[in-house]
């Protein structure tokens, strides 16, 4: 068996984990990965002819589309039977892996708490603060005062003196 393989198994299996934790389909999961993302949608209807050209995206046809090619359902036994069934088309595994990848990490950022939300709820909203007025905001005013304050050559001139 193929490195390849075994790697769009584990891609497939993660993901399955991932949707059954949502009660969610994949079809579903794709779909909603092209309405959130039309900039491959419209990569993928340039590039393919089946595609069909719409301009709404809540109209993507699942049915027609590749992706549906790239998911199996997992074996229930793992006799070597189910196993030589349980992959995609040869021609289609590197896709397969790469769009799996791809919406593995659309389902993952779904579930991320922005950072300042996750610091309040892991260390405090005191902390949270402190932190905001001890740390952040001293950067920001360095930053700004680099932007703003003229550049001076070696004669100690900026920008501004002739």
């Amino acid at each position: 068996m193929t490195d390849k393989v075994l790697q769009w198994r584990n891609l497939r299996n993660e993901l399955d984990d991932l949707l059954k934790a949502r009660n969610m389909k994949y079809a579903e999961a794709v779909k909603e990965y092209y309405r959130e993302n039309p900039k491959d949608a419209s990569e993928k209807k340039s590039s393919s002819k089946k595609f069909s050209v719409k301009s709404d995206y809540d109209e993507f046809s699942y049915d027609n589309c590749v992706e549906k090619k790239y998911w199996k359902k997992r074996p229930k036994n793992e006799t070597a039977s189910e196993l030589l069934k349980d992959r995609p088309a040869p021609n289609r595994l590197e896709p397969a892996i790469a769009f799996l990848e791809k919406l593995k990490l659309f389902l993952a950022a779904k579930d991320c708490q922005k950072p300042e939300q996750w610091i309040s709820e892991k260390f405090g909203q005191d902390f949270l603060n402190s932190f905001r007025k001890e740390v952040i905001e001293p950067i920001k005013q360095e930053k700004e005062n680099q932007l703003f304050s003229g550049i001076k050559d070696k004669n100690g001139k900026d920008e501004f003196d002739f």
